[in-house]
């Protein structure tokens, strides 16, 4: 294992960059839908956008809509930097660092007891599952945008938005995005049903059948929250149970 310091990368660099920067320019897009936004959009304006967007419920598009919001609180006008995630927070119980044949991961850097909670994370999207809208995405500040493809894509070659609609700088963001949150989204079971959602630190942890920390959705906090079943020992790494199926498994790479 090596240090959180040496993790890369902690800046968007190369085409993932280009294409980011390209769909947020003056240039006209071929539908309105397409458009991204420099400036956090009116409430009236994001709602009206969702609205035709086809969320299946009003309770999963306020929840949606909170989400958004809260991105834009967070990352906009020099807010949370896009790179937060990969870094270790000053006298966490955990930090993130680079494990042999399984990239980034997160070890505990203090013995922990069974029950205590290591992380609990706000998604910078929560989204409906499994009718998902990749568009919501577009909705998102370009920081929040920077944050989500700093994650794995374990699908690179997945080009849905390019072979269907077109090889336009919006259409291969789309791609880009759906991959990376393809290969790291979590799903959880709100009040009103289903919901997936998009975790920046809490993409970290890798999977394991015999994991020795279990999720769950807190949702008064609207927070995913991450709580060890048994004793930790310091330096030992901290892993989730993603799912026992081997499709959803293949999906994250595993």
């Amino acid at each position: 294992m090596g240090d959180s310091e040496v993790l890369e990368p902690y800046r968007l660099t190369g085409p993932k960059r280009d294409i980011l920067d390209q769909c947020f320019t003056d240039a006209p897009v071929p539908d309105k839908l397409l458009q991204t936004h420099r400036k956090r959009p009116m409430p009236s304006k994001l709602r009206g956008i969702l609205d035709e967007m086809l969320i299946p419920s009003e309770e999963m598009k306020r929840a949606t809509y909170r989400s958004i919001s809260r991105a834009w609180e967070e990352y906009a006008a020099g807010g949370e930097n896009p790179s937060a995630s990969m870094r270790s927070p000053t006298g966490a119980s955990y930090k993130i660092v680079s494990i042999e044949g399984k990239g980034r991961g997160v070890v505990a850097t203090r013995d922990i007891k069974a029950g205590e909670i290591v992380l609990q994370e706000s998604p910078v999207l929560v989204m409906p599952h499994p009718d998902f809208v990749p568009l919501i995405f577009l909705l998102l500040p370009k920081e929040a945008l920077e944050a989500i493809l700093l994650l794995h894509n374990a699908r690179p070659n997945e080009k849905r938005f390019t072979k269907e609609r077109g090889d336009s700088a919006h259409n291969r963001l789309l791609d880009t995005l759906m991959g990376c949150v393809n290969s790291n989204s979590f799903k959880g079971e709100a009040s009103f049903g289903p919901i997936g959602m998009v975790l920046l630190t809490g993409s970290m942890f890798n999977h394991e059948s015999n994991s020795n920390v279990r999720r769950h959705w807190d949702h008064q906090l609207e927070q995913m929250v991450f709580k060890t079943v048994r004793d930790v020992k310091e330096g030992e790494e901290f892993t989730v149970h993603y799912s026992d199926s081997a499709e959803d498994l293949k999906k994250y790479g595993i």
